[in-house]
């Protein structure tokens, strides 16, 4: 924490496809860490025996459960920073000869622009009205966003380009302690290059040399701040 803000040195790089890895940046600079809003969704049907039931007038919750998890998957990739997780998904009563009586599937969806996140909601919404299942849409959690000063951004700009290292901008879709800051002082994240882009998971790593970069740009940043 200097006296003009809280800014963090993160050495993981945000896997979007268009992290500093896929795009061949040193530099990651942040715009903001994502906020997040948690749903469970559950869908009801109607149980029968696999081969006994017809085809036809069957009420199968699978059927739904899977058109809305590639609906949420196409509807996030529309949106600019934006992404959409259904991580779980449990069918009741979960046997290989039996038409589930429910699905419940979790949703994880986070963006720094909160119209994103309602955007999202409200489409799965508008499917399950649509729907002649039976269905529940339950809020778990959220967390609001926490963009990045302005200023910091462009002073690591500045850094970066003083010390030629390429750089790029993009948000953090992952939880960081600044969030816990923003509201009372300015804040800023640098990212650095991760292998293939992984982040947050065994696979990842990063070079010494990219831990080097992110250094330099994090000492001469606090030098900065600290004037």
């Amino acid at each position: 924490m200097s006296k003009n803000g809280f800014f963090g040195y993160d050495r993981t790089s945000y896997r979007t496809g268009k992290g500093c890895q896929q795009k061949h940046k040193q530099i990651g600079i942040v715009t903001g860490i994502a906020g997040l809003s948690r749903y469970t969704i559950t869908i009801y049907g109607e149980s029968g025996h696999a081969g006994a039931t017809p085809m036809k007038g069957r009420m199968d919750p699978m059927i739904p459960a899977c058109e809305l998890v590639l609906r949420i998957q196409k509807k996030a990739s529309m949106l600019k920073d934006c992404v959409a997780t259904v991580g779980k998904l449990e069918t009741s009563p979960g046997a290989c000869n039996i038409i589930c009586d429910h699905v419940m599937l979790s949703l994880d969806v986070r963006s720094i622009d909160p119209a994103n996140i309602d955007c999202i909601i409200d489409d799965v919404k508008a499917f399950l009205n649509q729907i002649p299942f039976q269905s529940t849409l339950e809020h778990e959690q959220s967390l609001n966003c926490a963009p990045c000063s302005q200023s910091i951004q462009e002073q690591i700009k500045e850094v970066c380009q003083s010390n030629d290292l390429s750089f790029m901008s993009l948000m953090s879709g992952a939880g960081h302690d600044a969030m816990n800051f923003y509201e009372y002082c300015p804040i800023g994240m640098i990212f650095v290059e991760s292998h293939k882009g992984y982040s947050h998971r065994k696979e990842e790593y990063t070079s010494p040399i990219s831990c080097a970069q992110g250094t330099l740009v994090l000492a001469q940043m606090l030098q900065r701040l600290g004037q």
